[in-house]
């Protein structure tokens, strides 16, 4: 069992642009001669920048809890009635990327359980991301889901089992491939 956390280090950022945003958009709204379109727009815009501060603290509040049998997510938002995400109910999974700078390779993944109506999404600046990618790749492995191409090329970037296709083969199911890989 392990537990997992968004770190203060990978959310300070986050916090800063929250209360900056907050700032700029709030003190003018506050100061300016009441103008029904500027003020609107403004207060709109301190809304927007105090709700990603507040889903900051919610993220860095939850913690998700791993094992064999699967995840359970606690946090503010589920104090009283905490998910838990069994392994053999996810129904879909997908890993993408997300280039968040010019340089090539600079990003962040996002790994996506699906289970029914219910989705996590995950995403790599989570303490433990490469555990719990690792844990999802080997079930759906086991379930034999048919993953997208970019899910596989993903999961071969994290280098989470040698991922990698037959030599001629599309990606697709991974059982497909690694039978035939030696």
């Amino acid at each position: 069992m392990s537990e997992h956390r968004y770190p203060l280090p990978v959310l300070i950022g986050d916090y800063i642009r929250a209360i900056i945003g907050t700032i700029l958009c709030g003190l003018p709204a506050l100061m300016i001669p009441p103008h029904p379109i500027a003020t609107s727009l403004l207060a709109f815009l301190t809304i927007v920048f105090i709700v990603y501060g507040v889903r900051t603290g919610l993220r860095q509040a939850t913690s998700i809890t791993s094992d064999q049998d699967g995840l359970r997510i606690d946090g503010v938002k589920h104090v009283v009635n905490p998910w838990i995400l069994p392994w053999s109910e996810v129904t879909s999974l997908r890993l993408a990327f997300f280039p968040t700078r010019r340089r090539k390779g600079e990003g962040v993944m996002e790994l996506t359980l699906q289970s029914g109506n219910r989705r996590l999404k995950l995403d790599s600046n989570i303490g433990g991301f490469l555990d719990i990618a690792n844990r999802a790749y080997h079930e759906a492995l086991s379930r034999k889901f048919d993953l997208a191409q970019a899910t596989m090329r993903n999961f071969q970037i994290l280098d989470i089992s040698g991922a990698s296709p037959a030599h001629g083969e599309s990606w697709g199911r991974p059982d497909k491939w690694l039978d035939q890989s030696q």
